[in-house]
């Protein structure tokens, strides 16, 4: 029913003339309101439109509030990283994670020895305190999309395509100033995956920095 047509009915009614206009379909006035109030003009309407407003402005307010709620999962604290590194990561702080990166870094940060997360197909860092003692790269929550060289980035790539473990070496993923250091390490990529991804395959990769000697000893 058009809104001209409702007006002339509401105008006959006045006038004694049409009754049981309270029958009105659903698509011309609200369910359980008077329906000369959902008529433009009506000073009720306005109010409508007012509350409509607020509740737009709560809503939005409630969803800053739940992105910069407090930590609740203590990966500001477990992982390295002051307030300006998570404030400034490309996957947010980590109350914005979804559930599976979550668990993931929560994992990371349990390990005693040198390990970082590839997540995406950016291959987002995130790396726990050993790495960085190690000589990793301190990139928190950054792209590794050009900051890694072609090679290991290819190759990371292709083991997070691919959804298999493979070696890589470990001066791609050293500091400039821990380059020594590659000798001491053989790196093993494994892919993570995650119900919540909206990719097919794996949602990431873990990569774990192993004493080249205690590798070595296990295919003795």
């Amino acid at each position: 029913m058009s809104m001209l047509v409702w007006n002339r009915l509401l105008v006959a009614r006045e006038q004694g003339l049409v009754k049981g206009i309270e029958d009105a379909p659903r698509d011309v006035r609200s369910p359980n309101s008077n329906p000369e109030m959902d008529l433009p003009g009506h000073p009720n309407a306005d109010q409508k439109s007012q509350q409509h407003g607020h509740d737009s402005m709560k809503t939005l307010d409630q969803n800053q509030e739940q992105k910069h709620a407090p930590d609740r999962t203590g990966l500001n604290e477990k992982l390295p990283g002051d307030e300006g590194v998570w404030r400034n990561s490309v996957l947010g702080e980590p109350n914005e994670w979804s559930t599976a990166l979550q668990s993931y870094a929560l994992t990371l940060s349990s390990f005693a020895y040198p390990a970082c997360i590839f997540w995406g197909d950016e291959l987002i860092l995130l790396h726990n305190e050993a790495w960085t003692e190690a000589g990793g790269k301190a990139e928190q929550g950054q792209r590794q999309r050009g900051r890694l060289s072609p090679d290991a980035f290819q190759a990371l790539s292709s083991a997070l395509n691919g959804g298999q473990q493979k070696k890589v070496a470990s001066h791609e993923l050293l500091r400039r100033d821990a380059q020594g250091q590659h000798d001491n390490f053989t790196v093993l990529v494994s892919p993570l995956f995650a119900d919540d991804s909206h990719k097919p395959g794996a949602a990431g990769l873990l990569a774990q920095m192993l004493p080249r000697s205690d590798f070595d000893g296990d295919h003795k």
